[in-house]
């Protein structure tokens, strides 16, 4: 998924497992690989600001919901004024 333009979520469809990729601050996301075994550095992916987030039970549905916020925030906060304008506009 992308926030103008900017990508803040990867949901893969090769897989047989659900998961998502997250783009995070690094220090959110030593705590959460702390915290969760299915947490995990996906693939092509710089380690230090996305991780994988591996949805099978073991990560509260709470915790996941958070992240994405999380991710969404990391992208919008890089954003040009002019381009967080439209989001507000956009409503």
């Amino acid at each position: 998924m992308k926030v103008c333009g900017k990508i803040f979520l990867f949901i893969p469809l090769d897989v047989d497992d659900v998961r998502c990729a997250l783009k995070s601050d690094p220090d959110r996301l030593l705590e959460i690989r702390e915290r969760y075994a299915d947490v995990v550095s996906g693939p092509y992916l710089d380690a230090r600001h996305w991780a994988t987030l591996i949805c099978n039970g073991e990560i509260p549905d709470a915790e996941i919901y958070a992240a994405i916020d999380h991710s969404y925030d990391c992208v919008v906060r890089r954003l040009t004024v002019k381009q967080r304008a439209t989001l507000t506009a956009e409503g």
